[in-house]
Order: structure tokens, then C-alpha cells, then sequence
């Protein structure tokens, strides 16, 4: 496994970014790696994030820093409002009429691996979800909602686990059971 994606798989926040930013940089070579990975990782996790740097890489992505440009700037909008932060459903939306539903992975993502969000873009990222169930996201939303520490954001995570098909959230549940227990089992050896 590349060292920058074991970086990005196993960080959170400023130390995930950094990864990032190297990994949708399109490199040949990670490229290969990345597409390997996306078969044969353990962690479904990881096999969703190797298929997200994959497909950013390949295509250049400018979807996705332009949302966080207008998640920027929004919150610069609002921050000496009486609101003190933008409402998330209106930035949902916005982010919907921008960008359709091609963010869904990506704020998954960003979901599980910035944990220091402020509040009003954590709603903003699972209201988005709620509205674009992509089974694409599932696995990064899934882990999100089990290590998330704040009540509500698990209760919402939870909320919006409960559009997307059943028949997948079930399937990506189970491996994501099946990957902690080999996790657990290699531990005890």
C-alpha cells in the first residue's frame, strides 16, 4: 500500500488533508496503486476512498473545491450575522443546484475524515446525503455515523442511512462487521 494513502486511510483533519492533496494529484504510478486498492483492500473504507482518489485524480475533480470555496464563503457571509453560521438545508440546497448530486462521496468522505467540522457544515454534508442517497458514500457515511462522538450528529447520520436502499445499507453494514471482526481476530494473534 502507498505510505500517502495509509496516511489518508488512517488520519483525520490537517494530517488527511495533506494526504488528499497529494492523492488527487494525477500520478501514474499512484493512480495503479489506487486502482489495486479499490479490489483489494480489507477495509471497505479504504476501497471507497482508493475509488474516490482514483476518479479525482483521473478527472481533475473541480467540483470539489469549489464546494468547499462556497462553504467558505458562506460561513465568512454569516459569521458576524446574528445566525453566526449559514442554515445548513439552504446550503444543502445550494450545493444540490451547483453541483447535482456529485458531491455525495466526497462529503461522505469529509464527513469521517474532518471530525472538527463546525456544526453547521457537518448538517449541511448530512442533509446533502439525506437528499443524494449514492451507494457510493455508504461506506465512508456507515463508519462516520459508528465513531462519531456527538449524539446528534449519529441520530441525523442515522436519519439518512434510512433513505438509501435497504438491500445496500444491510450489505455494507455486514462488511463493515466482517472487517472489524478480522481486525479483532488479528489483534488476539
Amino acid at each position: 500500500m502507498d505510505d500517502t494513502f495509509r496516511i489518508a486511510c488512517t488520519s483525520r483533519d490537517e494530517t488527511y488533508l495533506e494526504a488528499e492533496r497529494l492523492l488527487c494529484q494525477p500520478d501514474p504510478v499512484r493512480l495503479e496503486t489506487l486502482r489495486r486498492q479499490v479490489t483489494t483492500a480489507a477495509d471497505p473504507v479504504a476501497r471507497s476512498l482508493a475509488a474516490f482518489f482514483a476518479d479525482w485524480a483521473e478527472k481533475g475533480n473541480l467540483d470539489y473545491p469549489r464546494a468547499l470555496a462556497y462553504l467558505d464563503a458562506a460561513e465568512e457571509r454569516f459569521r458576524d450575522t446574528p445566525l453566526g453560521a449559514p442554515r445548513q438545508d439552504i446550503c444543502a440546497a445550494d450545493l444540490t443546484a451547483y453541483f447535482g448530486d456529485r458531491l455525495a462521496v466526497f462529503l461522505a468522505v469529509r464527513l469521517l475524515k474532518q471530525p472538527a467540522w463546525p456544526p453547521w457544515k457537518v448538517m449541511t454534508a448530512v442533509t446533502y446525503l439525506y437528499n443524494h442517497p449514492k451507494t457510493e458514500s455508504l461506506p465512508p457515511l456507515i463508519r462516520y455515523v459508528e465513531e462519531t462522538p456527538v449524539p446528534a450528529y449519529r441520530k441525523a447520520g442515522l436519519t439518512t442511512l434510512a433513505v438509501f436502499d435497504p438491500a445496500a445499507v444491510t450489505k455494507h453494514m455486514f462488511g463493515e462487521i466482517l472487517y472489524w471482526r478480522a481486525v479483532a481476530r488479528s489483534r488476539l494473534r
